[in-house]
């Protein structure tokens, strides 16, 4: 048996890893999309971004998926166990190991091995999705428990809701079809039965998350935003980051840590990949509540986020910002055949998120118009 794995990029060799030491070199460090500056990781090191790597946000469902890899939570090195197990892969890139140097990405990788599903289309109304059957388990940022599977040719991230109580479900399909109508890139997401959704990934791209463009795993959007204008990025890219934090003030988006949102490059030039892992906003997981404003953590509020956005967009030279303006009509429509889903779950009657959501947009319009910048053209 070889003293080494080997990190592999489809079939070119990114890293090497010295299993006895347990340190990594890596070799291609411009297929290494986690940003490093150097190219030995030490023991401490290589442990620490594995944990990243495979670790999930939350413990919820973490148990249940090391049970899945007939591992215990008290197991010593667990992390590198998940790691071997899963063959090191992540959402975000198409990075895998290999047990051997030989071994290739058509015969070995996960990624090759995810079984296309046989023709079913989403339309709301089969009762069931078979997970099990990508053979590919999973372990991907977040609370929920998600997996791989392709739907109607499309590789997806399909995930169970939070909890039983919340329709962060449904909120992802809805969060989708606005974004959309404000004219905001956003990954297609729609509602699958039983509780699921999902979430297309594009195939293409090789992901940067955010905590790793810029160093730092948590904080405010003030502080990130700060950061990352230290990181060469042309205006559109930072004008696409702001407009990623209006999107989010107005649809009560309680969950955009450095962890769901990510960017890429594109003949070297840094972008920011299409808005992801939208659930929990809408009010998915809490009871409906009149005031606009709400604290995000790290001394932020929804007030403060947005007041910062403007100043920054001013700076910018923005003369607008959004494609179309969101109207109750245009809410109703998008929602009408969830509302009595949506009030079983957590009493929430959706009527109210719309005029929540609509008085926030309003708001946003307000402090726009005190930059004399327009919410539209």
């Amino acid at each position: 048996m070889s003293n080494y794995y080997f990190l592999k990029y489809y079939d070119k060799t990114v890293a090497e890893i010295d299993i006895n030491n347990k340190t990594m070199e890596i070799i291609n460090l411009d297929l290494f999309f986690d940003r490093k500056n150097k190219n030995i990781m030490s023991s401490v090191e290589l442990d620490k971004w594995i944990m990243n790597r495979i670790r999930p946000v939350s413990q919820v469902g973490f148990n249940s998926f090391l049970t899945s890899l007939a591992l215990k939570e008290d197991e010593e090195d667990l992390y590198f166990k998940v790691f071997v197990a899963t063959r090191g892969i992540n959402v975000k890139d198409k990075l895998w190991l290999a047990f051997c140097e030989d071994e290739s990405y058509e015969e070995c990788s996960p990624w090759a091995s995810i079984i296309i599903d046989d023709g079913k289309v989403i339309n709301h109304s089969f009762d069931v999705i078979n997970l099990n059957a990508t053979k590919t388990k999973l372990n991907i940022d977040g609370a929920c428990n998600k997996d791989l599977a392709r739907i109607k040719g499309n590789l997806c991230v399909v995930k169970e809701r939070l909890q039983k109580n919340s329709y962060d479900n449904i909120s992802e399909e809805l969060a989708y079809e606005i974004s959309k109508r404000l004219g905001i890139e956003c990954s297609p997401a729609g509602v699958l039965p039983n509780g699921l959704c999902f979430s297309v990934i594009d195939e293409t791209k090789d992901l940067i998350p955010a905590n790793s463009l810029i160093g730092l795993d948590q904080g405010s959007f003030e502080d990130f935003y700060k950061l990352f204008l230290k990181v060469v990025s042309t205006r559109k890219t930072k004008l696409d980051v702001l407009k990623m934090g209006l999107f989010d003030v107005i649809t009560r988006q309680m969950d955009r840590n450095y962890t769901n949102f990510s960017f890429y490059k594109s003949n070297g030039i840094l972008q920011l990949y299409r808005l992801y892992d939208n659930g929990l906003s809408l009010f998915a997981s809490s009871r409906y509540r009149e005031n606009l404003d709400c604290s995000l953590g790290y001394g932020e509020t929804l007030e403060s986020k947005l007041k910062f956005i403007v100043r920054e967009l001013k700076k910018l030279n923005v003369e607008f910002v959004f494609y179309d303006r969101l109207s109750k009509d245009f809410l109703e429509k998008i929602s009408q055949s969830y509302l009595e889903y949506i009030e079983t779950t957590n009493g929430n009657k959706f009527i109210n998120v719309i005029e929540w959501v609509l008085k926030q947009q309003m708001q946003v319009e307000k402090m726009l118009n005190t930059y004399e910048i327009k919410l539209t053209e």
